[in-house]
């Protein structure tokens, strides 16, 4: 699963780039699995990657429970990210359901390029 939700993860951070959308609705997947346990997947992510970093500073789009800022680099390149988690439950039989989305997408020039504003 963690090979999958790696590839998931970088999935959605390249589609933030390149597309135009709405909050919480540039990209999302869903999974058959509690937010938690999706949680803990992408946080492994995020400590195996030296090219990923939690933002410090903890506010409401940083509360580790429905949101999560990033900071991807590369050489010469920054992004910033808002990834939003949400959860649910579906079905006689209660099963829990998650997804994983990017809510923001930010250059190195804080420019939002997540909703087509250029970079």
């Amino acid at each position: 699963m963690m090979q999958s939700l790696s590839v998931t993860l970088l999935a959605l951070i390249i589609s933030g780039c390149m597309g135009v959308g709405s909050h919480g609705s540039i990209e999302a997947y869903q999974y058959a699995v509690p937010k938690s346990k999706l949680q803990n997947v992408v946080y492994s992510v995020i400590i195996a990657s030296p090219n990923i970093k939690q933002d410090t500073l903890r506010d409401y789009y940083n509360n580790d429970s429905v949101y999560l800022t990033i900071q991807i680099s590369e050489p010469g390149i920054s992004n910033n990210y808002t990834i939003r988690f949400y959860d649910w439950k579906q079905g006689v039989d209660s099963t829990e359901y998650s997804s994983i989305s990017i809510a923001y997408a930010f250059n190195k020039n804080i420019k939002e390029v997540a909703w087509g504003m250029g970079v």
